[in-house]
């Protein structure tokens, strides 16, 4: 069986730029309004902080993806011993990791989840149970597993996902 035949991943729901400025400004004129200007200026600064910090992640990240024009979840697998790693597995871990970043970057077995992706702990945590979900392992206990906490690049995270157990029943 191949992983083609894998469902395909749901995308998170986004907001377009121009909702994403109506409540902005609908949030900033509640909080202007109930406390007065100066925590709104606050929170206007915040904001606008985010928002260039964001921009700089995503202009990072497309320039990354950029650059690696020629490769895709073809050249991932292919880092990948077919006859030990589910090839289920990777197509989980390289559409899970790519979901989680601010713009789709082709994913090498040898990114740094942190420094090169930019995928937080938290967020890889979080994105971890879906991915185990999607190729079907058990996840009820990771720290069974010889790699828990030893997740640092995509090859890491494939191969931990390959050393836990199946699920008796497939999702």
């Amino acid at each position: 069986m191949f992983s083609r035949t894998m469902p395909p991943l749901e995308r998170h729901p986004t907001l377009s730029w121009w909702k994403t400025g109506t409540l902005f400004a609908m949030m900033i004129g509640g909080i202007w309004h109930l406390f007065g200007s100066l925590p709104a200026l606050l929170v206007v600064g915040a904001c606008a902080l985010l928002a260039v910090s964001s921009r700089l992640a995503r202009q990072a990240q497309i320039r990354l993806a950029t650059a690696r024009t020629n490769e895709d979840i073809g050249t991932f697998a292919r880092a990948f011993d077919r006859n030990v790693v589910d090839p289920f597995v990777i197509r989980a871990v390289y559409e899970g990791l790519q979901r989680e970043m601010a713009a789709p970057v082709p994913v090498r077995p040898e990114d740094d989840l942190v420094e090169t992706l930019s995928i937080d702990a938290e967020d890889l945590e979080d994105a971890i149970n879906p991915m185990a979900e999607r190729c079907s392992r058990d996840m009820s206990n990771p720290k069974a597993c010889s790699l828990f906490g030893k997740i640092v690049t995509a090859a890491d995270l494939v191969h931990f996902l390959n050393a836990m157990p199946k699920c008796s029943d497939p999702a």
